[in-house]
């Protein structure tokens, strides 16, 4: 054989190989850009082909504050427009039989397996309306931003968020058109033993749209402004009821710290842990999940008062040696801007939410209070006005409480920015960049069968010329 036969060949291998070698990765290209065109078609399908175009307006109806009818009306028009993002069940019935909504929240054709699970509470207390509007923003902002983010995209295959919006529906409902200060669920107590119940609530006395504080001048003593309803020479003495949910959870329960016997306080803890409707549905679900081998990555009840992430322990001041609890409250901090303290810090709380979500089954579970308007705070130091002989502050719960609803998507999004950001550093390493590896180690074996080939061939060729 001579030189030149030796050099064709040895030209024919090298090119055999690279040819190979291009026509694998051109063969794994073409299938990585069918599967995203198809990837890319068939959420394309979901969004214009046969999902329901329901002509609900959710910007309008996420910008204001609903009653639970336009709750419930919210929660159905977001699962007919995304029904493979959304899927809305019940958990249970409020002690008024009102229906307590789970909004499920996930991509559905996803085929991951063992997705995290996040776990997003509203309105645990009545007069804290925007802790109903922030995770009714976060359900439709997920959705929204489904099909056009590939954040989301990535968030929703990988995370099912569970989503309670309004677990007091009927202290909500009270405080909306009633009693702006109710706090507490509608369980019905006759507060002064007279069969009656309701009947003596706070009342706008002298027409100013608020119902604010009287200060006894002489004695110091502060109540609410009202009227003798029921003619019995009291007055506010007997408000419809209730117990204070986030009281009534079996985990360091019946404690007076941080807690009330008395069913007049507005910290009530009710008659047994769970006694509540709203609690045992909770309860019933978060332990649906676990028998299911799952458990909750982090969960997050919302509040408002201050701006703040509160960690467990709510009861005891001893922080809790977990790196993880400790890590994500100061995650959600960054993103938020709101100060992370441990609960007890700030006041001390017995058979609350997030205690017993982390004492039984070591959830890493958060309250985040979401607002607070720091004018209203101001003016129960500067009482400038007299009525019916006492000292009168015009101290507006309801605005203390929530921001105006032109405010409302301002307040809602850094908390929705916080729990996708907080699930998005969740995910596992994605098949596609396991593939990527895989695919690596293939071309480094095909690269190195080259130079084996050319060896040989050198080899060949020199055997040939002695």
């Amino acid at each position: 054989m001579t030189r030149s036969d030796f050099r064709k060949k040895a030209i024919l291998s090298i090119f055999i190989t690279f040819f190979i070698i291009s026509s694998i990765y051109s063969m794994i290209g073409t299938i990585n850009i069918v599967h995203n065109l198809e990837n890319k078609k068939r959420i394309l399908s979901l969004r214009n082909g046969y999902a329901i175009d329901t002509n609900y307006q959710f910007q309008q109806a996420i910008s204001k504050y609903l009653n639970y009818a336009e709750v419930t009306e919210f929660i159905k028009a977001l699962e007919l427009e995304f029904p493979d993002i959304i899927d809305v069940t019940s958990i249970g019935k409020s002690y008024e039989g009102r229906t307590l909504w789970l909004i499920k929240v996930t991509n559905e054709l996803s085929q991951v397996a063992n997705k995290n699970q996040v776990l997003l509470i509203g309105t645990h207390h009545a007069r804290e309306y925007i802790s109903l509007m922030v995770p009714l923003y976060i359900a439709y902002q997920l959705a929204n931003e489904f099909y056009t983010n590939n954040t989301i995209q990535k968030v929703l295959n990988y995370t099912t968020y569970y989503i309670i919006p309004l677990l007091n529906p009927d202290g909500y409902t009270e405080a909306l058109y009633h009693n702006p200060w109710q706090r507490k669920n509608t369980h019905r107590i006759d507060e002064d033993n007279d069969g009656k119940f309701g009947e003596d609530c706070p009342d706008d006395v002298n027409g100013d749209g608020i119902i604010g504080y009287l200060v006894n001048n002489k004695t110091g003593e502060w109540f609410y402004e009202g009227i003798d309803n029921d003619g019995d020479g009291q007055i506010n003495e007997d408000w419809v009821g209730g117990v204070d949910l986030n009281r009534n959870y079996n985990y360091s329960w019946g404690s007076d710290e941080g807690a009330s016997s008395d069913k007049h306080n507005e910290t009530y803890y009710g008659s047994a842990p769970f006694s509540e409707n709203e609690t045992r549905a909770l309860r019933d679900f978060v332990e649906s999940i676990v028998r299911q081998g799952l458990n909750f990555s982090f969960a997050i009840s919302y509040h408002s008062g201050i701006r703040a992430i509160l960690y467990p322990w709510g009861y005891m001041s001893d922080t809790p040696d977990d790196e993880i609890l400790l890590k994500y409250a100061d995650f959600l901090s960054n993103i938020t801007n709101y100060q992370d303290i441990q609960g007890y810090d700030l006041y001390p709380v017995s058979g609350e939410w997030s205690d017993w979500l982390y004492g039984i089954y070591h959830i890493p579970s958060y309250t985040i209070e979401v607002y607070r308007d720091d004018a209203e705070l101001n003016k129960l130091n500067n009482p400038t006005q007299t009525l019916n002989g006492f000292l009168y502050i015009p101290f507006n719960v309801t605005k203390f409480f929530n921001p105006s609803e032109k405010e409302i998507t301002s307040v809602a999004n850094p908390n929705y920015k916080a729990v996708v950001e907080l699930a998005y550093t969740l995910i596992p390493p994605e098949r596609e960049e396991q593939n990527m590896v895989f695919w690596g180690i293939i071309g480094i074996i095909l690269i190195a069968a080259v130079a084996i080939v050319v060896f040989a061939v050198f080899r060949m060729y020199k055997k040939s010329k002695t």
